[in-house]
């Protein structure tokens, strides 16, 4: 049932993905930027429609949850399309 679910949501994302700025991919990495006060969490994917990686910093919950190889979606800027 929850592979159902999982299948049924990225089926829906796909069908609508581009018309929303919201792009999929593949998980390639994840890592934790350090900074002077703290850091920020990333997540690398390959987008097949923008045929590039795109890197995305995301909240801690979901960096802990996202594993490589898994495919994720996001809602990107402009400046992330490269538009």
């Amino acid at each position: 049932m929850k592979k159902l679910l999982i299948i049924s949501m990225l089926a829906l994302c796909f069908a609508s993905c581009q018309n929303e700025n919201t792009y999929c991919g593949k998980v390639s990495e994840k890592y934790l930027l350090h900074k002077n006060n703290g850091g920020t969490h990333n997540v690398v994917f390959y987008c097949d429609s923008l045929h590039k990686f795109v890197n995305v910093s995301v909240t801690e919950d979901c960096y802990v949850n996202t594993k490589e190889g898994e495919i994720v979606c996001f809602k990107l800027k402009d400046y992330q399309v490269g538009k």
